[in-house]
């Protein structure tokens, strides 16, 4: 188990990066996407009709980012698992009632 049950704070800040993550990610993904198809890499012709969509880039964007996402996760890992970082949120166990 990865947290123990009077570790709540802790539980707590990480579900709130993860949704504050894949909120941005569904927020600027299609915004960046759609740029990056339509308008930065299609190819267009003289009077400006899209002959080809750039996809194979947006494809490129996201599994880059993945990459690196992957790269983050690696990497710390194992630095956080050895010193066993503690979120110190006293406040929010007092407001909660989780200090007992």
């Amino acid at each position: 188990m990865l947290y123990s049950k009077k570790e709540h704070t802790r539980k707590d800040a990480a579900y709130g990066i993860f949704y504050m993550a894949v909120n941005i990610g569904s927020f600027f993904g299609p915004i960046f996407g759609g740029m990056l198809t339509d308008h930065w890499m299609a190819i267009k012709d003289e009077a400006g009709n899209v002959i080809s969509y750039g996809y194979k880039y947006a494809y490129l964007m996201v599994s880059i980012g993945m990459f690196l996402v992957f790269l983050i996760y690696l990497f710390p890992y194992s630095e956080v698992v050895r010193r066993g970082w503690k979120v110190s949120c006293r406040k929010a166990e007092e407001r909660r009632g989780w200090n007992n």
